[in-house]
């Protein structure tokens, strides 16, 4: 989540999800290992609401920047240079 790979950390949660639901089907899901769960999902969370507002962050700023874009500028080279 961290480094922004999101379809790996997906793969990675699914891995967990799935020994969770192996623990929790064989009766050894500890309450230790609900709490940690837990924390990793609030983690995530997190992670998930900063990159949520990065993103709309450099949005926000391409917006603006676009604003003060010269629509209108010839295609021909700005500076001309005059000998004297």
């Amino acid at each position: 989540m961290a480094g922004g790979k999101y379809r790996q950390a997906l793969a990675l949660w699914n891995d967990y999800a799935a020994g969770l639901r192996d623990e929790l089907s064989r009766g050894r899901l500890t309450e230790a290992r609900l709490k940690e769960a837990g924390a990793l999902v609030e983690w995530c969370r997190v992670e998930a609401l900063c990159a949520r507002a990065r993103a709309l962050d450099k949005l926000n700023r391409l917006r603006v920047a676009r604003k003060y874009e010269d629509r209108a500028a010839p295609a021909g080279p700005r500076l001309v240079r005059a000998d004297f």
